[in-house]
């Protein structure tokens, strides 16, 4: 609706400026040509950004993974001692 307004005031413009209305027609076609374009640009832009969003959750899921990971090696080989949450995990799982 913005763009049907813009269009239109410059359609006033074009023909108020002396411009006929032949020429100012071409002008608006352009216009919109023009519009469609940047329009359909910004739709691809904004497809790419939604990608980058999914791959950057999906990288964050996996750092968590590698640093759980690391926290069970590490405490696996001793170079950690375990949390009270992790203590409470164990005497669970070996009870």
């Amino acid at each position: 609706m913005n763009n049907i307004r813009s269009i239109t005031f410059i359609e006033v413009s074009l023909v108020s400026s002396g411009i006929n209305e032949s020429n100012a027609a071409d002008v608006i076609h352009d216009l919109r040509r023009q519009m469609r374009r940047m329009e359909n640009k910004m739709g691809a832009i904004e497809a790419q950004m939604r990608n980058k969003d999914v791959e950057n959750a999906k990288l964050e899921g996996q750092l968590a993974i590698l640093k759980k990971a690391d926290r069970i090696r590490s405490l696996i080989l001793g170079q950690a001692t375990p949390t009270m949450e992790e203590r409470q995990m164990l005497n669970a799982i070996e009870s």
